[in-house]
């Protein structure tokens, strides 16, 4: 891409970027909320850990 170009949709990136790491930490603080309520604590290290797994628990959980 353009330099120009580039200086033009550089903040439309940066927005989107931000807006999906703000989804992502809301979806990993509910499912972390949802783990700690059902005493779940032993399943919290691998849940940071793993991302197959944590995808899986927010399906499961229906969390998006």
């Amino acid at each position: 891409m353009e330099e120009a170009a580039w200086k033009y949709f550089e903040p439309l990136f940066e927005r989107k970027r931000a807006e999906g790491e703000a989804k992502g930490e809301s979806c990993l603080a509910r499912l972390i909320s949802r783990l700690l309520t059902e005493g779940k604590n032993d399943v919290l290290k691998d849940v940071l850990e793993d991302e197959k797994l944590r995808h899986g628990l927010y399906k499961e959980y229906g969390i998006q």
